[in-house]
C-alpha cells in the first residue's frame, strides 16, 4: 500500500512529501498519523538537521482537511 507522505532523507536534511495529488494532498487521518510519526522520528534523530515539506502533483501543495 501506498504511502501518504514519502520521507527522502539527505544527510541531515529530510523531505517530507505529501503524496496525495488525487486529493489535493488532502491531511486526512492515515496522511495525519503518517506525518505525526514522521516529525517524531525527526526529532529523535541527531543527525537530522532541516526538514522540508512538500506536495506531489504540482497543482496544490496541501488541501487542510480530508474526507
Amino acid at each position: 500500500m501506498k504511502k501518504a507522505i514519502q520521507l527522502d532523507q539527505r544527510g541531515p536534511v529530510w523531505v517530507f512529501t505529501i503524496d496525495q495529488p488525487e486529493k489535493m494532498n488532502a491531511l486526512d487521518f492515515t496522511a495525519n498519523e503518517e506525518m505525526t510519526n514522521l516529525w517524531w522520528d525527526f526529532a529523535n534523530d541527531d543527525g537530522a538537521r532541516v526538514a522540508v515539506v512538500t506536495g506531489a502533483g504540482g497543482k496544490i501543495f496541501l488541501r487542510g482537511r480530508g474526507s
